[in-house]
């Protein structure tokens, strides 16, 4: 029987109390960048340079305990109407002063929040920053989650509508791809 633990604790605290290669996988969702003032026993506002120290030790200690993969979901912050790029400096720092740390190429978790600033777009987005310990031993194996295509490839490119047709006709008179 497999056995799952939830953990919550001082992330620094606990993980500098385990072995390396304690943990199969970690997850989190970090403290905001620039909203310190939510969270006791930190700053009353964490300014980006100092968001980026705490979480560059929290990475490099949470790829030290764990076997496989490690992933955050983190964001950036906007200030008087400026985005501060948290996340982004967050992997420079990784990249420049940290090469035992493998960095995935981030993705994104789209979510569907309620509109959040009255002055610009709104955030519907948030980073999923992955690292793993070098050297990596994983293999992608791409057919394991393969579908057949749905489409076939080439004609002219057009937007599908949700039923997946084409509401534009292609000039082509050949061409098998339109309704």
């Amino acid at each position: 029987m497999k056995r799952y633990e939830l953990v919550t604790a001082d992330a620094l605290r606990w993980m500098r109390r385990q072995g390396d290669d304690a943990v199969d996988f970690t997850i989190g969702s970090p403290p905001y960048a620039g909203k310190g003032e939510r969270y006791v026993g930190r700053p009353t506002k964490w300014n980006l340079e100092s968001w980026v120290e705490f979480m560059r030790e929290v990475v490099v200690e949470s790829v030290l305990i764990s076997r496989r993969q490690v992933v955050f979901v983190m964001n950036g912050f906007v200030r008087k109407g400026c985005y501060h790029p948290a996340v982004e400096r967050l992997l420079v720092v990784l990249y420049e002063q940290h090469p035992e740390v493998g960095i995935e190429r981030p993705v994104i978790w789209h979510k569907n929040p309620p509109p959040s600033r009255k002055d610009w777009l709104g955030n519907n987005w948030e980073f999923c920053a992955a690292f793993h310990s070098q050297p990596n031993d994983r293999v992608f194996n791409w057919e394991a989650i393969a579908e057949p295509r749905k489409f076939k490839a080439g004609g002219a490119f057009r937007q599908r509508d949700s039923k997946g047709r084409r509401p534009l006709k292609c000039s082509s008179d050949d061409c098998d791809w339109c309704d």
